[in-house]
């Protein structure tokens, strides 16, 4: 019966199982070597259960952030995407949208920015959805990887500083033109480089913490 648990419960190679399968086995031998030693038999498999039971209190918090940060990701993507799609099949209605609440032309460097701040902040965020969701898949085929509140709540972070990462290239660029005399608005290039390279650090912010699953 609990050699059934052990292998339903824990994953082959998890530290837990392994320490299971040692007492379990111990108490194998003293029953088959002294019966008379009952009561320390007890003791082991009394410990061997204590082990089943914290472990599958384990696994079913671990479900649950993990169906609550993959929830949380997919709803990042899914907003940036939405947003990143709209701004290029909708350029002119939301230039003139933002011009009209602005009471700006719509051609507008201040227009211009808004758009591309906000672009640029949605494309960080989409990268750093993508990173963690693949993380978080490669962290689930491990087999014996549980999540617990210190990995969801590097999850939860991960978009939100890709956005700002987003913000930064921006100001940055934005720099680097005025300083150059270029015009952000005559090409479309201009504004979408600080924004695919926000995507880029988003997603591949597990590799510069060292946070990689193998």
């Amino acid at each position: 019966m609990l050699q059934n648990h052990i292998d339903s419960t824990l994953a082959a190679g998890h530290e837990s199982r392994i320490r299971a399968q040692h007492l379990l086995e111990k108490a194998s031998t003293i029953l088959q070597g002294d019966p008379s030693r009952s009561a320390e038999v007890d003791y082991y498999l009394q410990q061997v259960r204590m082990i089943v039971k914290r472990v599958q209190e384990t696994v079913q918090w671990s479900d649950l952030y993990k169906r609550r940060l993959r929830t949380y990701l997919l709803a990042w993507l899914a907003l940036s995407f939405i947003v990143i799609v709209s701004r290029y099949l909708y350029t002119e209605a939301l230039f003139s949208f933002l011009g009209r609440a602005s009471r700006q032309n719509p051609d507008s460097l201040l227009v211009y920015n808004m758009v591309t701040i906000t672009t640029a902040f949605f494309f960080g965020a989409f990268g750093g959805g993508v990173g963690a969701l693949v993380n978080l898949v490669r962290y689930v085929r491990q087999g014996y990887g549980f999540f617990d509140r210190k990995y969801g709540l590097r999850g939860l972070i991960l978009p939100l500083i890709g956005a700002l990462c987003g913000l930064v290239l921006c100001a940055v660029f934005g720099v680097v033109y005025a300083l150059l005399g270029i015009e952000p608005p005559t090409s479309l290039w201009f504004g979408l480089i600080p924004a695919l390279l926000a995507m880029v650090l988003g997603a591949s912010q597990e590799y510069f913490y060292g946070t990689v699953a193998p």
